[in-house]
């Protein structure tokens, strides 16, 4: 599609609408997988374990770094710069 197509169907309002209805089933399938993820814990010790495994190697265990915290804070409550333990993790320096 040329630019101006591309950015007429952006700007139309099913262009809006195909958005919505994309990025709206990819968050329905995003809780539908994290619901049936949590409840693993009902299925015991086993099943619990296989799903941490299986978000450790999910994406090589990409979509977990994204989600890491990162504990250290001054004393304004501010994140102290740095990779913190998650960098640290990743590179193996702890």
């Amino acid at each position: 599609m040329p630019q101006a197509a591309t950015t007429t169907f952006w700007r139309s309002s099913i262009g809006r609408k195909v958005v919505m209805a994309v990025t709206g089933a990819i968050l329905f399938g995003f809780v539908l997988g994290h619901l049936a993820g949590n409840l693993t814990v009902y299925l015991g010790p086993e099943a619990l374990n296989g799903y941490a495994v299986f978000l450790r190697q999910f994406l090589h265990g990409a979509g977990l770094w994204v989600a890491s915290v990162d504990r250290g804070l001054n004393e304004k409550g501010y994140i102290v710069p740095g990779l913190g333990d998650a960098g640290d993790r990743l590179y193996g320096t702890k």
